[in-house]
């Protein structure tokens, strides 16, 4: 079974390590890049082309929601997973609005696995209909 294609941006170093403890128990993600910085994030995102980037909203540089709008200005067919302990009014309907796939909060970390099972079925079902 192919695995998904993974990047991580998030500035805190402590829930990327928990991220990538939580998502390599699935077998079915790799792991390709990660960093604390929005700028960075862009341009590793669009150079490795994931099939999943997972964006905090807070980073250095770019935050995460200038990751996203740009991420599918260029790449639409990444899949991002806006992921942030700062819960304010208005940022689950922005992220959406600029084309966030999913929206989780940090006390919804145990569903990042699940989510990564949801968009891994898809992509094998859009493959094998191809």
């Amino acid at each position: 079974m192919e695995k998904l294609k993974v990047f991580i941006a998030d500035d805190s170093v402590i829930v990327r390590e928990r991220i990538i403890e939580i998502l390599s128990k699935t077998g079915i993600v790799e792991i390709i890049g990660q960093t604390g910085n929005g700028n960075e994030a862009v341009d590793s995102i669009v150079k490795l082309h994931p099939d999943v980037a997972i964006v905090d909203i807070y980073m250095p540089g770019k935050n995460g929601i200038e990751v996203l709008m740009k991420v599918k200005s260029i790449q639409p067919d990444t899949r991002v997973i806006m992921f942030t302990s700062y819960f304010l009014t208005g940022f689950r309907e922005k992220c959406r609005k600029e084309g966030a796939d999913f929206f989780l909060e940090s006390n919804d970390i145990g569903y990042l696995a699940e989510v990564l099972g949801i968009i891994h079925k898809r992509l094998i079902t859009l493959k094998t209909n191809i």
